[in-house]
């Protein structure tokens, strides 16, 4: 098991003029640079200047040029289906004078909704939640060529059942070798996954999906939904792998949000048959890749039990969602 990775040391503020300089030009004088600290996945410098206020990100726990061009291929296509989220002004590839790829995006004021939402009327939080499902479904419109493990279809896979056996094998291998549950439990998760694999429809459409629907990557501006943040790990799945996430870490202690979140989302993706089916196995998948994520690779205790007992009640459901 491993404990997170430390933060590396933050970079120099003089090279974060630089390398804006170097995308941007020097049209617009700097006034002033400030290292954001509430940033997992990036480190974030708010850059000020005469005429425009930015966001300088700095690729940091997912490094490659790999998925450097998936991040930034799941924003352009974003910005082209009129999802509510930062513009992307300007990316640099590395090497550069940062030594990492980065980019540079819009300043959107407001606040994530995590920390917006304690000072949200009951009001306000319904309307939230109801945007929220509309921008949600929108981005769930946008559709792929084929079912790929980033937004730009370099590992490609023939269809959603492909995707999932594949997932499903490699998870295997992963939870053995490090021991993230007992044999027993594995093997019952394995079987029931593989079941609901059988079972799913053959018309299944990619989409972009963004794989980390939680409160802190909303934007919230005047109590107002004002945008989705961060598509560092979006790619093309079945867009309802996005649902149970956004369930289980938000909806499950805010049950007020739940009904007028789905209102807007079915507005735009109406509900289908086959969509318990298909949740329930992105709800399988989704908890294996937890358990194995918290216990393995970034070691979070408080995680690890949430995913361990939504395993658990997974597994006394049937494909429907009862128990």
């Amino acid at each position: 098991m491993t404990s997170p990775n430390p933060s590396p040391s933050p970079t120099d503020p003089s090279l974060i003029h630089e390398a804006f300089y170097h995308l941007m030009g020097h049209d617009s004088p700097i006034l002033g640079v400030s290292r954001l600290t509430n940033s997992f996945g990036h480190e974030c410098w708010k850059i000020t200047t005469t005429d425009r206020t930015c966001l300088l990100k700095i690729a940091g726990r997912k490094g490659s040029l790999y998925h450097f061009q998936s991040e930034m291929r799941a924003c352009e296509l974003a910005q082209d289906g009129g999802i509510p989220a930062p513009t992307i002004l300007a990316k640099c590839p590395a090497p550069n004078v940062l030594g990492r790829n980065y980019y540079i995006q819009e300043w959107l004021d407001g606040e994530d909704a995590e920390t917006a939402l304690p000072n949200m009327t009951p009001e306000q939080r319904v309307a939230f939640a109801y945007d929220l499902g509309r921008a949600v479904g929108q981005l769930h419109t946008i559709e792929g060529d084929c079912f790929s493990e980033d937004a730009h279809g370099e590992i490609r896979f023939p269809s959603w059942q492909t995707f999932c056996q594949d997932r499903l094998n490699r998870l295997g291998v992963d939870i053995r070798e490090s021991h993230s549950l007992p044999e027993e439990k594995l093997g019952a998760a394995e079987k029931k996954c593989r079941s609901l694999i059988e079972a799913l429809p053959t018309d299944i459409r990619p989409a972009l999906t963004h794989r980390d629907l939680y409160f802190p990557n909303f934007l919230v501006t005047d109590g107002q939904f004002r945008a989705l943040l961060d598509f560092e790990i979006a790619k093309f799945y079945d867009p309802l792998y996005d649902l149970p996430k956004l369930n289980d870490t938000e909806f499950r202690t805010k049950p007020d949000m739940y009904e007028p979140f789905y209102r807007g989302y079915h507005e735009v993706i109406p509900w289908q048959e086959d969509f318990p089916l298909r949740i329930s196995l992105s709800e399988g998948l989704l908890y294996l890749s937890a358990v194995h994520y918290f216990h393995a690779r970034y070691l979070t205790p408080d995680m690890l039990e949430l995913y361990l007992v939504l395993l658990d009640e997974w597994l006394e459901k049937d494909a429907r969602g009862k128990t």
